[in-house]
């Protein structure tokens, strides 16, 4: 985390809803929404999809705003319909064909998580835990990540409390299962932490592979109890899962120790939910943690 030019705010907090969900409505104008990320001291700022497809008048309003695009993000899911299959697959051609085109380098590659999702109302315990749809989304997911990779961009799995590759046993099957050279690894601290694993032992061990990380902070507490009561994605969040960096329980300095030195790696920062009363606020707690430089961090060309 020490080159600022590789650390991303994804100013999520603007679209976080009182039930713990997100809705991208709420976000005021995106360039209300960038000035929060440069004014907080952050140079690079997460692209949604759909940005990525405004091309070069994207680009614009970010140097405006003297920022640069960090990473992307992209998903499939499950289906056993091989026609809804290539449709998906031609869907994410287009996402990393558009994310190239602004100078995207990682994407982070997720199952996508509907609000239907069966793992959305049984969140972080592995619910309908299956060998055959796992190995399913071991393909789905290696197929994808060779489509963006064919597009110039580097994809990297992202495992996420609520869809189909949650637990860190999916984590390791869609990372043993899928090649290095197709598919890098892009853990989100907060969300290996919910689903009970241990971030940074998995993360070393998987070190080699780790193209971004997206930095989450959260109370170990409220995670341990939302899994022993089967808690909601929704009830875990509004419990308080979430807090701006440095004031939880993820092992910031180990992680830094581990991957810091990395100037390839990208970090995010994202508060899903804020712990601050305002997005603003909140926002401006993560440029607080930017500012106080713990570990010290080193500027670099943007």
């Amino acid at each position: 985390m020490r080159h600022l030019h590789r650390i991303a705010l994804n100013p999520i907090q603007w679209a976080a809803t009182p039930d713990g969900w997100v809705d991208g409505s709420l976000a005021p104008d995106l360039d209300t929404v960038l000035a929060s990320v440069a004014d907080a001291g952050y140079r690079a700022v997460h692209i949604e999809s759909g940005q990525a497809a405004q091309g070069a008048a994207l680009l614009a309003r970010l140097e405006r705003h003297g920022l640069a695009a960090g990473p992307g993000i992209a998903g499939n899911n499950w289906t056993d319909d091989p026609a809804v299959r290539r449709e998906r697959l031609d869907g994410v051609r287009r996402v990393g064909a558009n994310y190239a085109a602004i100078g995207v380098e990682v994407v982070f590659l997720t199952a996508n998580m509907p609000p239907d999702h069966p793992r959305v109302e049984h969140a972080a315990v592995g619910h309908l835990a299956d060998p055959h749809r796992l190995a399913d989304m071991v393909d789905i997911l290696g197929e994808t990540a060779e489509a963006l990779t064919a597009e110039g961009v580097r994809p990297a799995l992202h495992p996420h409390v609520g869809s189909w590759v949650e637990t860190e046993e999916e984590t390791r099957a869609v990372l043993d299962g899928v090649p290095a050279g197709l598919l890098g690894f892009g853990p989100d601290i907060g969300h290996l932490a919910w689903a009970g694993a241990d971030p940074v032992a998995l993360v070393a061990e998987y070190r080699d592979r780790v193209a971004g990380v997206h930095l989450k902070d959260y109370r170990a507490a409220v995670a341990a109890d939302s899994r022993r009561e089967r808690r909601s994605y929704r009830a875990a969040v509004t419990a308080g899962l979430w807090v701006e960096p440095g004031r939880g329980d993820a092992d910031l300095a180990a992680l830094d120790a581990m991957l810091g030195e990395d100037e390839s790696i990208w970090w995010v920062v994202e508060v899903d939910q804020p712990d601050a009363p305002t997005p603003q606020e909140s926002i401006r707690r993560c440029g607080e943690w930017l500012a106080a430089g713990r570990p010290p961090l080193r500027s670099g060309a943007a």
